[in-house]
Protein backbone atom coordinates (compact mmCIF):
# COMPACT_ATOMS: atom_id res chain seq x y z
CA UNK A 1 0.00 0.00 0.00
CA UNK A 2 2.71 2.30 0.43
CA UNK A 3 4.26 1.73 -2.77
CA UNK A 4 0.72 2.69 -4.34
CA UNK A 5 0.81 6.39 -2.57
CA UNK A 6 4.29 7.23 -2.94
CA UNK A 7 3.64 6.94 -6.69
CA UNK A 8 0.05 8.61 -6.31
CA UNK A 9 1.69 11.56 -3.88
CA UNK A 10 4.54 11.89 -6.88
CA UNK A 11 1.68 12.10 -9.66
CA UNK A 12 0.19 14.46 -7.72
CA UNK A 13 3.20 16.78 -6.83
CA UNK A 14 3.99 16.55 -10.83
CA UNK A 15 0.87 17.81 -11.51
CA UNK A 16 0.83 20.12 -8.69
CA UNK A 17 4.05 21.70 -10.25
CA UNK A 18 2.90 21.65 -13.56
CA UNK A 19 -0.23 23.74 -12.67
CA UNK A 20 2.27 26.01 -10.46
CA UNK A 21 4.14 27.06 -13.40
CA UNK A 22 1.61 27.27 -15.56
CA UNK A 23 -0.49 29.99 -13.01
CA UNK A 24 3.01 31.50 -12.73
CA UNK A 25 3.18 31.90 -16.86
CA UNK A 26 -0.28 33.23 -16.94
CA UNK A 27 0.29 36.06 -14.56
CA UNK A 28 3.95 37.11 -15.88
CA UNK A 29 2.23 37.14 -19.59
CA UNK A 30 -1.10 39.36 -17.91
CA UNK A 31 1.14 41.77 -16.18
CA UNK A 32 3.32 41.67 -19.59
CA UNK A 33 0.21 42.24 -21.38
CA UNK A 34 -0.51 45.39 -18.58
CA UNK A 35 2.79 47.05 -18.48
CA UNK A 36 2.11 47.41 -22.73
CA UNK A 37 -0.90 48.92 -22.35
CA UNK A 38 -0.23 50.98 -19.67
CA UNK A 39 3.03 52.19 -21.86
CA UNK A 40 0.98 52.30 -25.12
CA UNK A 41 -1.24 54.98 -22.82
CA UNK A 42 1.41 57.05 -22.00
CA UNK A 43 3.04 56.93 -25.46
CA UNK A 44 -0.09 58.13 -26.45
CA UNK A 45 -0.98 60.65 -24.35
CA UNK A 46 3.02 62.12 -24.82
CA UNK A 47 2.45 61.91 -28.98
CA UNK A 48 -0.57 63.96 -28.81
CA UNK A 49 1.55 67.18 -27.75
CA UNK A 50 -1.10 68.92 -26.66
CA UNK A 51 -1.50 70.94 -23.64
CA UNK A 52 -4.98 71.79 -23.90
CA UNK A 53 -7.15 69.99 -20.75
CA UNK A 54 -9.76 68.52 -23.03
CA UNK A 55 -7.39 66.04 -24.02
CA UNK A 56 -7.58 64.40 -20.99
CA UNK A 57 -12.02 64.88 -21.28
CA UNK A 58 -11.41 63.10 -24.65
CA UNK A 59 -9.09 60.04 -23.16
CA UNK A 60 -11.54 59.70 -20.46
CA UNK A 61 -14.58 59.12 -22.86
CA UNK A 62 -13.00 57.20 -24.82
CA UNK A 63 -11.47 54.79 -22.14
CA UNK A 64 -8.02 55.24 -23.06
CA UNK A 65 -9.12 54.70 -26.89
CA UNK A 66 -7.35 56.91 -28.60
CA UNK A 67 -4.03 56.26 -30.52
CA UNK A 68 -1.52 58.49 -32.19
CA UNK A 69 -0.13 57.56 -35.86
CA UNK A 70 2.71 59.05 -37.36
CA UNK A 71 2.37 58.72 -40.92
CA UNK A 72 4.62 60.82 -44.20
CA UNK A 73 2.56 60.28 -46.98
CA UNK A 74 4.57 60.27 -50.32
CA UNK A 75 2.14 60.26 -52.93
CA UNK A 76 -1.92 61.66 -52.62
CA UNK A 77 -3.48 58.92 -50.44
CA UNK A 78 -6.78 58.77 -48.40
CA UNK A 79 -7.03 58.01 -45.13
CA UNK A 80 -9.35 54.89 -44.29
CA UNK A 81 -10.29 52.94 -41.78
CA UNK A 82 -11.16 49.01 -41.75
CA UNK A 83 -12.37 46.84 -38.79
CA UNK A 84 -11.30 43.83 -39.02
CA UNK A 85 -14.74 42.21 -38.20
CA UNK A 86 -15.57 42.24 -41.55
CA UNK A 87 -12.71 44.14 -43.39
CA UNK A 88 -15.07 46.35 -44.72
CA UNK A 89 -13.71 50.05 -45.19
CA UNK A 90 -15.78 52.44 -41.92
CA UNK A 91 -16.09 55.47 -43.86
CA UNK A 92 -15.68 54.98 -47.38
CA UNK A 93 -17.83 57.74 -48.83
CA UNK A 94 -15.56 60.43 -46.10
CA UNK A 95 -12.18 59.80 -46.46
CA UNK A 96 -9.71 62.04 -45.65
CA UNK A 97 -7.14 63.05 -48.34
CA UNK A 98 -3.20 63.23 -47.18
CA UNK A 99 -1.54 65.51 -49.27
CA UNK A 100 2.29 64.65 -50.76
CA UNK A 101 5.24 64.62 -49.24
CA UNK A 102 3.85 65.44 -45.79
CA UNK A 103 3.87 64.16 -42.52
CA UNK A 104 0.87 63.79 -40.60
CA UNK A 105 0.13 62.63 -37.07
CA UNK A 106 -3.10 60.88 -36.79
CA UNK A 107 -5.54 60.57 -33.91
CA UNK A 108 -7.91 57.81 -33.86
CA UNK A 109 -10.42 57.77 -30.66
CA UNK A 110 -13.16 55.25 -30.04
CA UNK A 111 -15.80 56.93 -28.19
CA UNK A 112 -19.00 54.13 -26.90
CA UNK A 113 -22.33 54.98 -27.63
CA UNK A 114 -24.45 54.76 -25.58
Amino acid sequence: MSKIEEIISKKVKEEYERQLDYLKAVGERSCNELSICYESTLETLKNLELVDATIFDFFEKTNGNIRVIEHSSIFNDYLRVRSDSKGDLLSESNQIRLEPKVKYKIILMVIEEE
